[in-house]
């Protein structure tokens, strides 16, 4: 049986959590991290598609290796090939990622459920009621012990788990989405200002406007291996910062959920299994 002073600890700590779950301050976290995370993933996406629709406008581009078009011309498409492959498999952990997000906030609204409430303060006062009878059997208390940590486990798991997720997302991992989103738009926007040019050109040019140009630059060959080389430059650090997006969205949304479940599972089995009443 347990003293006065441990019956009025655990009244008070009862009386809190009762109190956390009517006033939803854990959920307000919780959706504050979900809509965040969610207008992220829809942001990264959106650049992820972006790029996709550069780099595939960008393969029908025809480079001149002679100035204003006239020569021999190259089409970039072999280039353009892998980061094509890698962006489809982005998207494929972007969509992975927003599904994970979308599932997340149905079960916090499950858990926010006034059906989960009503269950955790029914649990709760039973708790306390088999607490303070003096003639109420033990396995009563514990009955009512382990009934709450049911209750307790179904209203604030999923808060716990979003908010532990946004702490370690917040130190860890967004000071790099960020940066790595931002350099990526950066590279899609360079890559359009490269590879339309020299289609452009030779569009627009009349026949005797390519033939003077042929005399007055010379050099455009260079200049176009120049810009084949800037173009391949960007390709490959909009390769690396769509890898760092897979890294960051694929621990912040599936990995790090999973393992702080499974310490919310492992916490809970061993308080069930404890002696505390």
């Amino acid at each position: 049986m347990p003293s006065n002073r441990a019956k009025v600890s655990i009244s008070l700590l009862v009386a809190l959590v009762v109190a956390l779950s009517l006033t939803g301050l854990m959920d307000s976290g919780g959706r504050s991290y979900i809509d965040g995370a969610l207008k992220r993933a829809v942001v990264t996406f959106a650049i992820a598609r972006t790029l996709n629709g550069v780099i595939s406008m960008a393969q029908e581009t025809e480079f001149a290796f002679e100035p204003a078009g006239i020569g021999v011309t190259i089409m970039p498409g072999e280039l353009l090939d892998p980061i094509n492959d890698l962006i489809e498999r982005f998207s494929w952990v972007m969509l992975a990622s927003t599904a994970s997000i979308g599932v997340q906030g149905v079960l916090l609204r499950m858990s926010e459920w006034w059906g989960v409430s009503l269950l955790l303060v029914i649990a709760a006062g039973l708790l306390l009621l088999s607490l303070w009878s003096p003639k109420a059997p033990e396995w009563s208390r514990r009955l009512a012990y382990r009934a709450l940590l049911v209750a307790l486990f179904l209203r604030f798991a999923v808060p716990v788990l979003l908010i532990a997720t946004s702490l370690v997302s917040d130190t860890f991992l967004r000071a790099q989405a960020e940066q790595a989103t931002a350099a990526l738009q950066q590279s899609s926007e360079e890559i359009r200002q490269e590879l339309p040019q020299a289609e452009v050109e030779a569009k627009e040019l009349s026949i005797g406007e390519k033939l003077s140009a042929l005399v007055s630059k010379p050099l455009d060959a260079i200049d176009v291996r120049a810009r084949i080389e800037r173009v391949r430059a960007r390709i490959s650090s909009a390769i690396e910062h769509i890898i760092d997006l897979i890294v960051v969205f694929g621990l912040e949304t599936i990995l790090i959920p999973l393992v702080f479940l499974w310490l919310l599972i492992k916490a809970f089995k061993a308080s069930a299994g404890g002696t505390w009443l």
